[in-house]
């Protein structure tokens, strides 16, 4: 791999561009510019995918309990968690164990976990339907630790008031909902992945995807230096959505009053629709973008690219 670093890129990149605006002066055309110098939005890529990207710090575990610790039964893993009021953090193990633990003053007892061919299972008591009180001072934070080596085929989380955070993973199908709870996505990888908050805020970084399908009601999303390299859908009703140094090849968004404001996020193709919210793409790489629909009653939509 090349290590270099994202501001060396960014410089590589301008100097690519320089060339490009001085041919183009020179009376040289598209086809003959891609052809003597290269596509700029491929060399990007090919700069991204060849540096070395570094792991989101680990969350540290010196405050926690281990609740479990499992010995992998299977090569692959399956995740399924279902939390009220709990935050969660998902990372890699740095051993070969699958490990839970739990910082809070909560009876853990009252917790279901299981873990059978492959699959690991933890609910919530309020999540089945038990009474359970619980006091401000009675925060319950939960860690699950995973073996990189396993093959993680699904994860999927359910949340009410959790604030979860997934980091540093590669999983086939990755599955989030939740209602009040933030979630953070770092450094990771997805072949397929759906994401579904209400009321709760997304921030997502440094990921690869093959295809992403994100749905919001009222909070808002933050992609930065997101690859995603088929089709990436958004939905909101009233949260604004903020894109940075992001690629798709077709981008679906459909808004009632949330704004798309997009920074250096090139895309082969673009659906918008809004009733009031506002569309802004903007890219210094000029790359031609294919605007199959363009429909807002009363927002403003502007793509410069």
């Amino acid at each position: 791999k090349r290590n270099i670093s994202d501001s060396e890129i960014e410089e590589i990149i301008k100097d690519h561009q320089e060339m490009i605006d001085q041919a183009f002066q020179e009376g040289y055309s598209e086809s003959d510019v891609i052809l003597r110098f290269g596509d700029p939005v491929m060399l990007a890529e090919e700069l991204s995918e060849g540096s070395d990207r570094d792991d989101a710090p680990r969350v540290e575990s010196d405050q926690y309990q281990v609740w479990k610790s499992y010995t992998p039964n299977k090569d692959s893993l399956t995740l399924v968690v279902k939390l009220v009021s709990e935050d969660l953090v998902v990372q890699p193990s740095t051993n070969d164990q699958i490990r839970i633990l739990y910082k809070g003053r909560v009876n853990i007892e009252k917790y279901e976990i299981s873990y059978k061919n492959g699959e690991l299972f933890i609910e919530a008591p309020k999540s089945r339907g038990l009474s359970f009180m619980r006091l401000q001072s009675d925060e319950m934070k939960f860690i699950i630790e995973v073996p990189k080596a396993l093959d993680f085929k699904e994860c999927n989380q359910h949340g009410v008031s959790s604030d979860f955070t997934l980091q540093n993973l590669e999983i086939t199908h990755f599955t989030i909902n939740t209602t009040s709870g933030d979630c953070e996505i770092k450094n990771s990888t997805f072949e397929d992945a759906r994401w579904n908050t209400v009321s709760g805020d997304l921030k997502a970084s440094d990921l690869s995807i093959t295809n992403l399908v994100i749905s919001m009601v009222s909070g808002d999303s933050n992609l930065k230096q997101v690859n995603i390299k088929s089709d990436f859908s958004l939905s909101t009703v009233s949260g604004d959505a903020k894109i940075e140094d992001s690629k798709a090849d077709t981008f679906n968004m459909n808004t009632v009053s949330g704004d798309l404001d997009a920074k250096e996020f090139y895309i082969q193709s673009v659906k918008f629709k809004s009733v009031s919210g506002d569309c802004d793409i903007i890219n210094k790489i000029k790359t031609p973008i294919n605007i199959l629909r363009s429909v807002s009653v009363s927002g403003e939509i502007r793509i410069k690219s």
